[in-house]
């Protein structure tokens, strides 16, 4: 079958245009003839030049973007440049190879006239000579590979997985994929050919995708590069690319990242915070609901993540009600197109006009009806509340600094804590009883408290009298949290009437069933000491 497979390659290369020179005896030539080939729009032959078993990772999912002619190298200038290369107005500069063993790393620059864009590749030595492949195959290799239903997961720290993250990983592709209207052939092949995921600490993913990010989607080979796990967010950008096949490369930002954070959250936010935040931006009047619809404006008028995507999430999950997500993805693929300048050219007016139509009233009506729907979620999980009768509750822990009393009711649980010392923040840990996490080290208790044991805790409430979150260890996930500074007419610190007077301070909090259902007596309840300097949202 190899023979067969080199024969067929070696056919190819014989019908290929005479002027490309297919000489594959060292990095520097593989990707001055890959420029060649794109140059003369020899896009089969492009291809020979790339990594045969990443070519087919590229291909598995049948994903394709609109006018762009190698899906597999989607995301660099050679292609996104195509054009301008063809037309001779655009030079290859080698500026650096480093060559380690049977890998290399290939610095170029794409000069015209009035622009410079660097790239830089990776290549492989294979029985066939050099090839082209993407860092993090390359980086990967001799990485660990744990199979999920959906996912092939690299990691090179067995700590930081668990086999809880794994099934919320795998349950949260089939709730999202239901969601997206994806057949069950269509996720039957999902399962079958699976997502690379690759999950990497601050220096590997710096390595891999060349900055220090929290994590993103690799369009040309349909995976997920990320330190964080599950990363819903960059998932559900896949799985949109998966359930629109032929899509233009580019949307409009509001569309998809407020689907993503609509439906995955965000960096270690959960959907509810991210919807919280928005909440609390509009309400500040930080922002106006025009500025997310257009590019130039999401983009550089805003400019911050922080503002623009929560708010964009709420405003997506408005329209997703309204009309339902099969209309919904009929605006995403309107407004989507092959470049970002195309993008700019969707004006606001237009996107305006196409929201009337799709939702049948005015934009005043529209941003009226919104504002009313966005209020629902000026708490997320954790909401101010008052505790009508006094004693003991349910459950009651002490420590110096703390006495916690927790009360279950029927759609909340009341969480009562007294200061007995001016320290001012602490954390309640639950760690489930009837399950042990082996070896795995939960990264974001690690950055909440620096040389504490961890010992498999699930959940951690941090507190404050002027806010509170509740994290889950297992997934390093944000699930809920309060603060007076998103909610100033609000407050958890309460007056300790009827107490002792050593008690310096007293918040209740109530956390919604939704948040935290289970039965409090299958959790080792315990006090963390204070610390200091870590923010909670």
């Amino acid at each position: 079958m190899k023979f067969l497979k080199n024969l067929v390659i070696a056919v190819i290369f014989s019908l290929l245009p005479i002027k490309v020179s297919y000489a594959l005896d060292s990095p520097e030539k593989l990707v001055t003839n890959y420029f060649l080939a794109i140059k003369s729009q020899d896009w089969n032959g492009a291809k020979i030049f790339w990594d045969s078993s990443y070519i087919e990772s590229t291909e598995r999912f049948g994903i394709s973007y609109q006018t762009v002619p190698a899906k597999y190298d989607c995301a660099s200038p050679f292609v996104l440049a195509a054009g301008a290369i063809h037309q001779g107005v655009v030079t290859l500069a080698i500026d650096s190879m480093v060559k380690i063993d049977d890998f290399a790393r290939i610095d170029v620059t794409l000069k015209t006239d009035s622009d410079t864009v660097s790239a830089r590749y990776y290549a492989v030595m294979t029985d066939l000579g050099w090839r082209l492949t993407s860092p993090a195959k390359l980086y990967s290799r001799d990485w660990n590979r744990l199979t999920t239903r959906y996912l092939n997961l690299y990691y090179s720290d067995s700590s930081r997985i668990n086999d809880f993250a794994c099934k919320s990983a795998d349950r949260f592709i089939e709730e999202t994929g239901s969601l997206l209207g994806l057949s069950q052939s269509e996720m039957t092949k999902l399962s079958e050919r699976k997502i690379d995921y690759y999950l990497c600490d601050k220096d590997e993913i710096k390595s891999i995708t060349g900055y220090h990010e929290a994590g993103m989607t690799d369009l040309p080979s349909d995976a997920i590069i990320s330190q964080y796990f599950p990363h819903n967010h960059e998932l559900t950008h896949l799985l949109v690319n998966y359930a629109l096949p032929n899509l233009p490369l580019y949307t409009q930002p509001f569309l998809q990242e407020g689907l993503a954070c609509h439906l995955g959250g965000r960096w270690g936010r959960a959907v509810n915070v991210i919807k919280y935040a928005g909440s609390a931006t509009l309400e500040f009047d930080v922002v106006e609901l025009e500025q997310i619809l257009s590019y130039d404006r999401f983009k550089h008028q805003i400019g911050m993540p922080d503002i623009s995507y929560p708010v964009s999430s709420l405003f997506v999950g408005y329209i997703i009600d309204a009309v339902g997500m099969e209309k919904f993805l009929e605006l995403y693929r309107q407004f989507s197109g092959d470049s970002s300048s195309e993008l700019m050219l969707q004006s606001e007016s237009k996107i305006i006009i196409s929201l009337e139509e799709l939702l049948g009233r005015s934009w005043d009506e529209i941003k009226t009806d919104f504002d009313l729907s966005r209020k629902q979620f000026v708490h997320a999980g954790i909401i101010p509340t008052e505790l009508e009768q006094t004693g003991l509750g349910d459950y009651s822990i002490q420590s110096g600094d703390f006495a916690v009393s927790i009360r279950c009711l029927p759609k909340k649980n009341v969480i009562d804590i007294l200061f007995f010392t001016t320290s001012n923040s602490g954390t309640i840990s639950f760690r489930p009883l009837d399950t042990l996490i082996q070896k795995y080290q939960s990264s974001l208790f690690a950055e909440h408290y620096p040389g504490v044991i961890y010992d498999g805790c699930r959940f951690g409430l941090r507190f404050s009298p002027v806010e509170a979150s509740l994290y889950d260890y297992w997934t390093n996930d944000l699930i809920a949290t309060f603060s007076t500074g998103f909610s100033p007419t609000e407050s958890i610190s309460v007056i300790a009437k009827g107490r002792l007077p050593q008690i310096v301070n007293r918040i209740l909090l109530g956390i919604e069933k939704s948040v935290f259902d289970e039965p409090f007596d299958s959790y080792a309840i315990e006090l963390i000491p204070p610390s200091k300097n870590i923010k909670m949202y």
